[in-house]
């Protein structure tokens, strides 16, 4: 939502400076927003940020043998044939 309401501040402060009041308002409530839900945006600006594997699916796993038969027989640098991607998807 947040680059959106730039493009509607650039849009108004342009080409059509009469409807500024509402895009500031909009703005305004934004920041506001932000503001009282920051607690929720921490873990992005947050370095320590980990992957939880336990919450990936856990047909993920039964996927992987087939790429990594399909990558050991292929020679180095080639990609694997389209059908070996087809048997893996059916698999989920």
């Amino acid at each position: 939502l947040g680059p959106i309401i730039v493009v509607i501040l650039l849009f108004h402060t342009t080409l059509l400076p009469q409807g500024i009041g509402m895009a500031l308002l909009v703005a305004a409530l934004e920041v506001f927003l932000i503001y009282a839900y920051r607690h929720h945006f921490g873990d992005i600006f947050s370095e320590k940020t980990r992957l939880d594997v336990s919450l990936l699916p856990q047909h993920a796993s039964r996927a992987e043998p087939c790429a990594r038969e399909a990558a050991s027989a292929a020679p180095s640098g080639a990609l694997p044939a389209p059908h070996v991607f087809a048997a893996a998807a059916s698999q989920t």
